[in-house]
């Protein structure tokens, strides 16, 4: 049967552009998917039908890459008005509420496909089917 839409599975996978350099799109070489939902079309095409223990390498343009990349970096969290660092805030309640603000560290850029690569190729092996 394979993998079909909508149903979560486990893959394995690494990532190399078309001359051989590897490309780490910033995952850890294992993810649960749901075919259908926010993944990339090139690739959600090339698992859709793929069984347990079955690998395929997937060419996925290097364009397609980018903008999933980049829709998946989330803005900072909102800051309150006050100073970088830490704070305290001190609130009603029996003996004061405290709240300790920790800075957020900044949002990491999307990592970019570098120019001139016109495909990443994903080595892609079905693990698991939920």
């Amino acid at each position: 049967m394979g993998c079909e839409k909508g149903s979560p599975v486990t893959i394995g996978f690494t990532c190399r552009l078309e001359d051989g350099t590897p490309f780490d799109p910033g995952e850890h070489g294992r993810l649960r998917v749901v075919p259908g939902e926010r993944m990339l079309p090139t690739l959600e095409q090339g698992v859709v039908g793929m069984e347990p223990g079955e690998r395929r390498v997937i060419a996925v343009p290097a364009g397609e890459v980018n903008a999933f990349l980049r829709s998946r970096t989330a803005p900072p969290p909102p800051q309150r008005d006050r100073r970088p660092g830490f704070g305290y805030d001190f609130g009603p309640g029996d003996g004061g509420d405290v709240l300790l603000t920790i800075p957020h560290p900044p949002a990491k850029p999307p990592r970019e496909v570098p120019a001139g690569a016109a495909t990443v190729l994903f080595d892609v092996t079905v693990l698991a089917e939920e």
